[in-house]
């Protein structure tokens, strides 16, 4: 232990710190920076610079350790994880907390060649996700199974993943994300009446990869009457095929908007200046993304998915549903919001509420405490029954 009883935690399974993209990330900054508070000493192991291109050794009271990766598709994640892994062998550690199924393959490395307890936080079914070849989802299913067996604990920050686990025999916990803390301020500020010449527009946050069908939003929006813009936030990740396709799509409407990765006050002007946000994904574990559109106040119009429907329960104005990769559907949808946004910013304020009610990253804190005594509770290394 370290301090007045606090724990000693590696995160394993990061790019960069501070977050400038994906869940993951956003997570655990999220995370860290608050059992930091609490009296934990976290480290955080990442592979990238910073979103300002420096390596800085801290984060928000975190300390962060750069180490070294291969740099291809299919070798990054696994090359880094591993060295992240040998690093954290130095027995400094009360815990290693691996994120994703993917970094959580090398978890036996920790499990058994330390005395460190083992974590591992599930944020999506990885093997499901088509940007990989069938090479690559064999290996995640290893890593999946892998996933119910070597930690100590398995967590989910879905309740529909621990679902899953629980059918095949493993109690994975469940652990709700959080909703950003600037999230109210922007909703206030939408509040405000709208600049002479304002212009609706359509909202995508998420990596352009092919299973949050950004190309099927393009097209779909195409449909769409009247002078509402469509802006896309985000970039690739090893999906050059992809993103070229979406850039390709968007050529062809000059209302569509290719902006690539924006953060923090850039991110927070896109989130106010929103008349909707979409999400057309076909897979997703628990998107951040969609938490903190609600939390801004900011209609959705989403994929009918069990990750969505999680967060949105159901279709409502403010927050429709609709079946996933049929782009009629889709393109209806976002015609009927638009056309009636006093109607649907009124739904998506119940939304709000409801979601700010029920995701919060200080309760996420205390259960992720409440799971580390879990593991340093177990006995040593065992697998679990492989039947």
């Amino acid at each position: 232990m370290s301090g007045a009883g606090g724990l000693r935690v590696a995160m394993i399974g990061l790019r960069a710190l501070p977050a400038s993209t994906g869940g993951v990330e956003r997570h655990v900054e999220e995370l860290g920076a608050r059992l930091v508070e609490r009296g934990h000493d976290v480290t955080a192991f990442v592979r990238n610079p910073s979103p300002d291109g420096a390596r800085r050794s801290s984060c928000r009271g975190m300390e962060v350790r750069h180490v070294a990766s291969v740099r291809t598709k299919h070798l990054e994640t696994i090359s880094h994880t591993a060295l992240s892994a040998m690093h954290a062998l130095t027995g400094e550690f009360d815990v290693v907390h691996y994120h994703s199924i993917g970094p959580g393959i090398v978890a036996p490395v920790t499990r058994w060649g330390s005395r460190a307890k083992v974590v591992l936080t599930v944020h999506g079914l990885d093997d499901q996700r088509s940007k990989w070849a069938r090479p690559a989802q064999l290996v995640l299913l290893a890593a999946r199974w892998m996933s119910e067996r070597v930690p100590d604990v398995t967590v989910t920050d879905a309740a529909w993943m621990a679902a899953i686990y629980a059918n095949n025999g493993c109690p994975a916990v469940h652990v709700r994300n959080g909703v950003s803390t600037n999230v109210s301020a922007i909703a206030a500020r939408r509040r405000r009446p709208r600049p002479p010449g304002w212009r609706p527009s359509v909202l995508f946050v998420g990596r352009l990869v092919p299973e949050k069908r950004a190309d099927l939003l393009v097209r779909a929006f195409a449909a769409v009457p009247g002078d509402a813009r469509l802006v896309i936030v985000g970039d690739g990740s090893y999906t050059d095929r992809h993103a070229t396709e979406v850039a390709s799509l968007a050529r062809r409407d000059r209302r569509v908007e290719l902006v690539g990765t924006v953060h923090g006050p850039g991110l927070d002007a896109r989130w106010e200046d929103a008349a909707l946000f979409c999400l057309p994904s076909v897979v997703e574990g628990l998107p951040l993304s969609m938490l903190d559109a609600a939390g801004c106040g900011v209609p959705i119009v989403a994929s009918d998915v069990p990750a969505h429907r999680e967060i949105l329960c159901h279709s409502a104005p403010g927050r429709l549903l609709v079946p996933p990769d049929e782009e009629a559907a889709l393109a209806a949808a976002l015609s009927d919001t638009l056309a009636d946004l006093a109607t649907a910013d009124r739904g998506a304020d119940r939304t709000r509420r409801h979601v700010l009610a029920r995701y919060d990253w200080e309760s996420t804190t205390d259960a992720i405490e409440a799971v580390y005594e879990i593991a340093l509770a177990r006995a040593g290394p065992a697998l679990r029954d492989a039947s």
